[in-house]
């Protein structure tokens, strides 16, 4: 199916958030390790991953290490060269046409994940069970593809709706959003939904995802991304204006160590407005 505004203005709003942790929480850490052989479904590719995710993949996000190649057996080698057909930098995932020996790299690891996601609240929080991103002394084995740690956003739809703006069919578009947060600490948790609620009363830009430097496996194309170049050419009129954004934490302390003492939750909602004609 054909992109669709609303699919735009999520990814968008994701990398958005992204950034705005990255940069105004400085909440990143930058070391080395292996990467480790997989398994998964990749059309007769081998699969590599770092024990960390997400690394940092923003070339705008100062002081951070942006993979773009790989040590294999003491050879530094780039997407495209000696077997390695792509690197997923964000996902920590490197896919080989064979199978290497002794493969690692250089990176920066997030504090928070960010994930675009649809399934209900309550499964995140109490059913879905999250793997703490283990810290640089622990490497032992990679991540799998569909295994995911916290501490972790994930942004979902609420709902949206169109009100009549002015003659010609133009409408006022309002979106709701919503931000789960799932935090290691109560320190951390407040910390991330402050820059969340900071993003209130702020113009967001609608970035062209289809024009991003990613290959089909979300991979490095050799133009790093960088979130203030991809956001530098949009035009005055492709812009998303954040009305709200309301954070509630969700249960008492007490009730949280009856469920699962080691995540700390919130919600943070936003109220999104834009101008969309006929």
């Amino acid at each position: 199916m054909k992109l669709q505004f609303s699919n735009r203005l999520m990814s968008s709003f994701l990398l958005t958030i992204d950034n705005a942790i990255l940069k105004q929480g400085e909440a990143f850490s930058s070391g080395s390790g292996r990467f480790y052989p997989i398994s998964g479904n990749a059309y007769g590719l081998y699969i590599y991953a770092s024990p960390y995710r997400q690394l940092v993949n923003d070339a705008s996000i100062s002081g951070s290490v942006i993979v773009s190649g790989l040590y294999v057996s003491g050879n530094f080698v780039r997407p495209g060269q000696s077997g390695l057909v792509s690197l997923n930098v964000a996902e920590g995932l490197a896919y080989f046409s064979y199978q290497p020996t002794n493969v690692s790299g250089t990176f920066s690891v997030k504090e928070i994940n960010v994930y675009l996601n649809s399934e209900p609240e309550e499964k995140l929080l109490f059913e879905t069970k999250m793997s703490l991103k283990p810290k640089f002394p622990q490497i032992i084995t990679g991540m799998g593809i569909s295994q995911q740690s916290y501490p972790v956003v994930f942004l979902k739809p609420i709902d949206t709706h169109n009100e009549p703006l002015c003659f010609g069919g133009v409408d006022s578009k309002n979106y709701r959003l919503r931000a789960i947060v799932l935090a290691e600490t109560q320190y951390q948790l407040t910390a991330t939904c402050n820059i969340l609620e900071n993003l209130a009363h702020r113009n967001v830009p609608l970035i062209n995802v289809t024009g991003l430097p990613f290959d089909a496996l979300g991979g490095y194309t050799g133009a790093p991304y960088n979130y203030t170049g991809a956001t530098g050419s949009v035009p005055d009129a492709a812009y998303l204006y954040v009305a709200q954004a309301k954070s509630s934490m969700l249960m008492s302390a007490r009730e949280l160590n009856q469920l699962n003492p080691t995540i700390f939750p919130a919600f943070v909602d936003f109220e999104l407005w834009t101008i969309q004609g006929p």
